[in-house]
């Protein structure tokens, strides 16, 4: 609407639904409605979203995912996916020393205050 301040309007199901309401494409309604109907798709969809997913045979390594495991072993699989991140290299990243370490005393010094 003109002479009114940009909103972000997404939602969870229509993270762009900002976009065709700040350019009028869609009204307010419009989109509610569009969000509500997203909702009870993907209610209808979800007890059946891990079979369509595997009808198309995609491995866990090409969908960069752990958790359609089929021996059901995710949470020991997303720690071991977790060690592999070059994060987790060192026990204190880089960095941490020289900016993050006086940041945190100095806090520290200003709490005492």
């Amino acid at each position: 609407m003109p002479g009114q301040p940009y909103q972000r309007h997404d939602s969870p199901n229509q993270p762009h639904l900002g976009d065709f309401l700040s350019t009028g494409s869609i009204t307010a309604r419009q989109g509610a409605l569009a969000n509500e109907q997203l909702g009870k798709l993907y209610a209808q969809v979800r007890p059946n979203a891990v079979a369509l997913v595997d009808a198309f045979n995609y491995t866990d390594h090409y969908l960069g995912s752990v958790l359609g495991r089929y021996d059901g072993n995710v949470y020991p699989a997303l720690y071991e996916e977790a060690w592999k991140d070059p994060l987790n290299d060192t026990d204190v990243p880089d960095g941490y020393q020289e900016h993050l370490r006086p940041l945190l005393k100095q806090q520290l010094k200003l709490s005492r205050l």
